[in-house]
């Protein structure tokens, strides 16, 4: 009976956290990400999987240009007369199956923070399936709900708390097998949802074999059930790209370099550090010593995707720890069950990880970043009120979201030099169409060095601003 209680006094604190993440989430398609998720999930509801490159026809040029015309999310299909997704399709399925159920307007934006709970109600069950006391699962569930990288992609229609929760969906089913063998079929299912959100947790394929433990009847029921997930997922990327192994951002090898390890080694093991304290990382490592714990799986599920991402490109800042949120669980159990045994010690540990993640999250100001997402409905919305029917707009930070708001593709300046520039300025003049331009300020030197002429700025939507070739 104490524990019903506890586990229903936990769910109401999840809905509130919930409620209160979904109040402030970011409402809008911005950068790269977030529009690029929401353009794929719009083509699935319309029954497409690619979008025509008008401007190539309209302009009389190649398929050469296509990447100029092809905004962020994308990438031109394997003919170059059209535009396909980028990302893969499993977080777009479920943000188009949101939008059918209650359309476009609030419920594939407050998708996220629903994910959000869910992660924190599976952490809870995990923690509770490792054999850990009802108040320390619930702090196992608070550790991670405070994070301040945890709340920032709660708060976008993105799949980083997404793929965590299908992570540890996985994880949960599959030792919840030992006791009944159906849970290897949602075993199965979840790792292979989780690959389609994001294609990296195939590594999660290791731990959960320990999850499994070894048995052979469970793991081929487990790979059973996630085989037709699989062929769907492999058949999508063959139409797409040309290969079922190939995904949306390209062959895995130019990804990886060990180049990388000697700045992301220390940029992710410092971070770590910052944001979950040094008593959950490297302290929950030290689970390698305790023989009476799951020490392979923990250990075996951190490492996956430290490795990984040590080995993988982008990494310039301390939110790019989003990559290794699915890997928070088995670092957070790990250190609850090195303290478990000293209830004072764990109490006093556990308030001041939760104090940190609490600091952190007010000092990045986690919360506010819906607000900040606001800007580019705002821009895109109020630019097209002033563009002209012959408009030919430049964008490169805006470009998806010019996409989802307005349906317009856009020249991507990045994609471009001075000399392709005057080209293309002939073939639109030639087609009697007028040049915009609307960019973030950051943009702004840049693309002026790279595309020649006098851009006068006609308005300014915060931090954007809509710019007007003159000459």
């Amino acid at each position: 009976m104490r524990r019903l209680w506890i586990c229903i006094g936990f769910g109401l604190l999840v809905a509130v956290y919930t409620a209160v993440i979904a109040g402030r989430t970011s409402m809008a398609a911005g950068g790269s990400d977030s529009s690029g998720y929401l353009n794929e999930a719009r083509l699935m509801t319309q029954g497409r999987a690619s979008i025509p490159l008008t401007p190539l026809r309209n302009l009389h040029i190649g398929g050469d240009w296509a990447w100029v015309f092809t905004p962020l999310g994308f990438r031109p299909s394997l003919d170059s007369h059209s535009i396909v997704p980028t990302y893969p399709p499993g977080w777009p399925v479920q943000l188009a199956a949101a939008a059918l159920a209650g359309g476009w307007q609030r419920l594939p934006f407050v998708l996220a923070p629903l994910s959000a709970g869910v992660t924190l109600l599976l952490m809870f069950l995990f923690a509770l399936q490792l054999g850990l006391e009802e108040w320390l699962a619930v702090a196992a569930a608070a550790i991670l709900a405070v994070s301040p990288v945890f709340i920032m992609f709660a708060l976008q229609p993105v799949t980083d708390v997404v793929a965590t929760s299908w992570v540890l969906a996985a994880m949960v089913a599959a030792l919840a097998s030992e006791r009944r063998a159906g849970w290897a079929v949602a075993a199965g299912v979840a790792f292979a949802v989780s690959v389609c959100v994001r294609p990296a947790d195939v590594l999660l394929a290791i731990p959960l074999l320990f999850a499994l433990k070894l048995r052979p009847r469970a793991i081929a029921i487990a790979a059973v059930s996630a085989l037709p997930i699989g062929i769907a997922l492999a058949l999508w990327q063959n139409a797409l790209y040309g290969s079922p192994f190939r995904t949306g951002y390209g062959d895995a090898a130019p990804l990886l370099s060990w180049r990388n390890l000697p700045t992301h080694v220390p940029h992710y093991a410092f971070w770590l550090a910052v944001l979950l304290t040094p008593f959950i990382f490297p302290g929950g490592l030290f689970i390698a010593a305790d023989r009476r714990a799951p020490r392979t799986m923990l250990l075996s599920w951190f490492a996956v995707f430290f490795v990984f991402y040590c080995f993988y490109g982008p990494y310039e800042t301390w939110w790019y720890t989003r990559f290794l949120l699915p890997a928070f669980p088995p670092l957070i159990a790990g250190f609850l069950l090195l303290v478990r045994r000293k209830r004072a010690v764990a109490a006093v540990l556990i308030a001041v990880v939760l104090a940190v993640g609490v600091f952190a999250s007010r000092r990045f100001s986690v919360l506010s970043f819906g607000e900040g997402e606001s800007v580019y409905p705002e821009a895109v919305l109020g630019s097209e009120r002033i563009l002209p029917r012959d408009a030919i707009v430049i964008s490169m930070q805006m470009s998806g979201a010019f996409l989802y708001y307005s349906g317009r593709l856009t020249v991507r300046w990045d994609n471009l030099d001075n000399d392709r520039f005057q080209l293309l300025r002939a073939y639109a003049g030639a087609a009697n169409l007028h040049w915009y331009a609307l960019l973030a300020d950051f943009e702004l030197e840049d693309m002026k060095g790279r595309l020649k002429g006098t851009w006068t700025p006609i308005a300014r939507f915060r931090d954007v601003t809509l710019y007007r070739l003159d000459s």
